[in-house]
């Protein structure tokens, strides 16, 4: 019928279908570089949770080693205490005699910063040791001291040590370990940075409030 255009042939239906969906995969599909650049950023952060998880572990034996050999005995009952990173590390001596050598966890934990914190492989560490009446007691900049009082009883009893990512938003979790050896974790950016640090933990009931904040919706068992 004249005056009407012709309809085109069924292949160049076809052939226009096929560019049309190929045109919207380009507009979604992330470029390679980028999703390459996602997934190296992924396994970095994945690797750092496992290294955070494995330190505490490895801190956990260290400490059970420091405890029995007795190198740190302030009130000189023959029983051993708990050290601090510092004294771990055989940066100082601490509170005894002389810094332990050889040194049983790394060389990343004979610095700490202002706060009492070391930082390795994007996570931050802070110990703690039990003052009196439970309070937890951070351990300082320079390392705990004789003069700092902590009761030697309690040192021999209870340490704690919390790992939170060191860079806010990056969706980690926070870990926790104390004396038992139970590593735990709370929910992916609950923490993070200087500024979102956990709090203390509190050594009375220490396994039910590991980090202050406590209740089993903030801190979940690791098998």
């Amino acid at each position: 019928m004249s005056g009407l255009p012709s309809r085109p042939p069924p292949q160049y239906a076809v052939l226009l279908l096929a560019l049309t969906f190929s045109a919207c995969g380009k507009e979604t599909q992330a470029p390679p570089e980028e999703t390459s650049a996602n997934h190296v950023a992924v396994a970095r952060l994945a690797a750092e949770e496992t290294m955070a998880k494995a330190t505490l572990r490895n801190l956990v034996a260290a400490q059970a080693q420091l405890q029995v050999v007795g190198w740190i005995d302030t009130d000189q009952d023959g029983v051993g205490e708990y050290g601090g990173l510092l004294e771990l590390s055989g940066a100082v001596a601490g509170r005894g005699h002389e810094a332990l050598t050889p040194a049983v966890i790394g060389e990343a934990f004979r610095t700490l910063d202002a706060e009492g914190r070391a930082h390795f492989e994007g996570y931050t560490y802070r110990l703690f040791l039990p003052g009196r009446k439970g309070i937890a007691v951070g351990e300082p900049a320079g390392g705990f001291t004789r003069a700092m009082k902590v009761p030697a009883d309690a040192a021999e009893q209870a340490w704690a040590c919390l790992a939170w990512p060191s860079t806010a938003g990056t969706q980690q979790r926070s870990f926790f370990v104390a004396t038992s050896g139970q590593l735990l974790a709370t929910a992916p950016g609950r923490h993070g940075g200087d500024q979102g640090a956990p709090p203390a933990p509190v050594f009375e009931g220490l396994e039910a409030r590991p980090g202050g904040d406590g209740s089993s919706a903030t801190w979940t068992t690791l098998e």
